[in-house]
């Protein structure tokens, strides 16, 4: 019948209920950001085992796919193909003096899959360089947001005091800060049984 209290946004005190916390829902990819460099000497480069999710948690493997112009310099076609091969998002990215321009620094990728809402995913070049490395180029992903559905595997609590949920999708969740409470007269407690007081 003992129920932990955390500080919520209010910084009131609330006992802590986790059984509406079992799960973490899936949330699909919106953003890739990319970053390091595009060999500008360099006539292809890629990217590959990009993992993504769609509404439903289901993950899915883009490839990334650059070639340059044969014509203008700093101009490279990007075409993003997933798992069947079927492309999902193209368009052209460009480069001055080995920095990106910021007006052609994003592409979209667009994909449907089965039971699952539309997918939209964004392509942020806007950390990637074009400068001269010989033929290898190290462009890679930064990050990549979304996850998979995920079931709770842990609760504790970190070295600020927050009660921490952590999932199979590696998700974490803070519950919000231990409540501590603080007494003017700790004599008048008394100890009922191994660390409980009243």
């Amino acid at each position: 019948g003992y129920h932990l209290t955390v500080l919520n946004g209010s910084n009131q005190p609330v006992a802590v209920n986790i059984q509406n916390q079992q799960t973490n829902p899936p949330v699909a990819t919106t953003t890739i950001d990319l970053n390091q460099n595009l060999s500008s000497s360099a006539t292809t480069a890629s990217v590959s085992n990009v993992t993504v999710f769609d509404s439903n948690g289901g993950a899915h493997t883009w490839t990334i796919n650059l070639t340059a112009s044969s014509t203008t310099t700093g101009s490279w076609t990007v075409s993003v193909k997933d798992e069947t091969g079927a492309t999902v998002g193209s368009g052209t990215i460009a480069f001055t003096g080995g920095a990106i321009n910021s007006a052609s620094s994003k592409i979209t990728a667009s994909a449907t899959y089965s039971g699952a809402s539309a997918l939209s995913v964004a392509l942020d070049f806007a950390n990637v360089t074009n400068f001269s490395s010989g033929t290898t180029s190290t462009i890679a992903t930064s990050s990549v947001d979304g996850n998979a559905a995920g079931t709770l595997s842990s609760v504790t609590i970190d070295n600020t005091g927050q009660v921490l949920l952590t999932y199979s999708n590696q998700k974490t969740v803070k519950m919000g800060a231990v409540a501590i409470a603080d007494f003017r007269n700790p004599q008048q407690l008394t100890q009922a049984s191994g660390g409980t007081f009243q």
